[in-house]
């Protein structure tokens, strides 16, 4: 795991952790941080959900959907409830980008409309953020906005 370090302190990267720096930052400097990324992240760093894009549009790798209900009810089909909950995914609305604590996704993989595919919940996750001010100390949700925090 990477850490900083403070002034004066020697600078010892492992090769992997100066390899992956140099490797972010060419990306970053050509515009290529983008959907085309193709690196992945330890498993231990996201709590993954399956999502079903009720969007209407196919929607790219690291794009951000809102969290909806579960797409099949114990009702509906308690098997696969039981087995596996797939929540449905939709275009982030107005109500949704002003309640503080409402969930979104990121997603792990392209999905066709109505596709059902891996999404991270929580944790470390790729995606576009479009800062405004610099001084903001988190990114939101923004009202039919898929591509970008």
């Amino acid at each position: 795991m990477t850490r900083k370090v403070t002034a004066g302190q020697p600078f010892r990267p492992s090769a992997r952790d100066w390899n992956e720096f140099v490797d972010t930052a060419r990306a970053l400097e050509s515009g290529e941080l983008n959907q085309s990324f193709e690196g992945d992240l330890p498993e231990h760093s996201q709590t993954k959900i399956l999502v079903k894009n009720e969007s209407g549009v196919l929607q790219p790798r690291f794009s951000i959907l809102a969290l909806g209900e579960p797409w099949k009810t114990p009702d509906e089909d308690l098997p696969q409830f039981k087995r596996q909950i797939v929540f449905r995914g939709v275009v982030p609305q107005k109500y949704e980008c002003h309640e503080p604590k409402h969930p979104y996704v990121i997603l792990l993989e392209p999905l066709q409309p109505d596709g059902i595919g891996e999404a991270v919940l929580a944790g470390i996750a790729i995606t576009q953020v479009n800062v405004i001010r610099e001084i903001d100390p988190f990114a939101e949700v923004v009202e039919g906005n898929t591509t970008s925090l």
